[in-house]
């Protein structure tokens, strides 16, 4: 749960080994700081976990600023300017390769999404200090292919009102794609939009008991398609007195409706004798359907501090009408019976849509609970999953650090005594993880 630059630096030791990646530590005494060296393709370089864990902490937000850093880079800007680096492993090793150095990833705070042909999709939020217009806040979602191009895929304007009539200059959206979409969000909604960034569509938009609490600023997608996104009355949940609320919601993202066609293919036929031709056509009549959508845009006044300015922008949608046509033709049947004949023609176009219905789920943060279930008994499984993971190492930490917000069943703790010494503790931290990579 709480943790100084040693804990970051010697979890993410554990992690790249877990993988085979080399992964040293570095200190300084003068700066009071540990950080990591890694390899990579052979060449090595620095990564600072601790300043790039973005703070206050929202769901789906991970700086990149200090990720495959050379010396040089490093030793030129404040966090990391000292003379007496100490690394603990092989002295041959020297970050000399400025590769990443100016990579696009530095100026992102969004978790990226890495895409099947090893690109990235990842969202890059304003410059704050840039704002002059409130269409200036907004969220550019993009792609970087593997050589480090970056093409702009859509442009989203949002802004989070302040509670005192002006709006935050930054923009606190972050992206995530389930299913070939993309996912995003503003301070109210959840929307989607294809691969391309085409296609912008809400999903959903907070009910009036979520908006009472605030509104959105983080949000996170799982392999199952569920969303869980962050409401919080500010963009910190702590202020100057007490802790603000702070809740955590499940939207299910629902499949696309299902369209199924089924045609019988026309048939004609044809008899003839010695004098005669009958020849019978039935039409087939198609009716398309359109159902109007409708975008509502909400009026937003921005106040900046550098120049005292209030920008008020007013947009009018008009709706759209989509006009429904139907067309037949009819064509015209000839007979000469001399023999009688008989001729039948079927032709059906059948179209079904079934939209699922969509669930969401409210859950918030409460102080630590202890309730009897029948559930999971796996050894080390603290919340009750079924399986062991990184998960439970970290609810079990937080515990131990005596987090107020962490709810734990009772069969948890019991779970949660790793190593069985009969205490909840450190140790029990150390065992799930040392079992999950195998040590144990």
């Amino acid at each position: 749960g709480n943790t100084v630059c040693q804990g970051y630096s010697l979890a993410l030791c554990l992690l790249c080994r877990a993988v085979n990646i080399p992964c040293y530590t570095i200190t300084s005494d003068e700066l009071r700081h540990m950080w990591n060296v890694v390899q990579l393709d052979g060449k090595w370089y620095h990564v600072d976990v601790t300043y790039d864990d973005g703070l206050p902490d929202r769901l789906g937000r991970a700086d990149h600023e200090y990720l495959l850093r050379s010396d040089a880079a490093m030793y030129s800007e404040s966090h990391h300017h000292a003379d007496d680096w100490n690394i603990y492993g092989p002295d041959s090793i020297v970050c000399d390769s400025n590769d990443y150095d100016n990579a696009f990833w530095a100026e992102t705070s969004d978790s990226m999404t890495v895409l099947p042909d090893g690109s990235f999709l990842f969202g890059i939020p304003n410059d704050p200090d840039k704002v002059k217009r409130l269409e200036d806040i907004c969220i550019r979602v993009v792609r970087a292919d593997v050589n480090g191009n970056v093409t702009e895929l859509s442009k989203l304007e949002a802004c989070w009102p302040t509670g005192t009539g002006s709006v935050y200059t930054g923009c606190f959206a972050t992206t995530c794609m389930y299913g070939g979409k993309i996912y995003t969000f503003d301070d109210t909604h959840l929307y989607s939009m294809n691969a391309d960034g085409s296609g912008l569509k809400t999903v959903y938009t907070l009910n009036a008991e979520e908006k009472a609490v605030g509104y959105i600023y983080g949000m996170t997608l799982n392999s199952s398609g569920e969303i869980t996104y962050q409401i919080m009355p500010q963009p910190s949940y702590l202020d100057s007195e007490y802790t603000l609320p702070m809740t955590f919601h499940t939207y299910k993202i629902k499949e696309e409706p299902v369209v199924t066609t089924t045609t019988t293919s026309e048939t004609t036929t044809t008899t003839t004798t010695t004098t005669t031709t009958t020849t019978t056509t039935t039409e087939t009549t198609t009716t398309t359907t359109t159902t109007p959508e409708t975008t509502t845009t909400t009026t937003t006044t921005v106040t900046t501090t550098t120049t005292p300015e209030t920008t008020t922008t007013t947009t009018t949608t008009t709706p759209e009408t989509t006009t429904t046509t139907t067309t037949t033709t009819t064509t015209e049947t000839t007979t000469t019976t001399t023999t009688p004949v008989t001729t039948t023609t079927t032709s059906t176009l059948t179209t079904t849509t079934t939209p699922e219905p969509v669930t969401v789920t409210t859950t918030t943060s409460t102080l630590p609970t202890v309730t009897e279930a029948p559930v999971s008994t796996l050894r080390g499984d603290v919340n009750l999953d079924g399986k062991l993971s990184v998960s439970d190492a970290i609810l079990l930490a937080r515990l131990n650090a005596e987090d107020q917000t962490v709810v734990i069943l009772a069969q948890g703790l019991r779970n949660a005594d790793a190593n069985g010494d009969g205490t909840l503790d450190s140790g029990d931290v150390t065992w799930i993880l040392k079992k999950l990579v195998g040590l144990i």
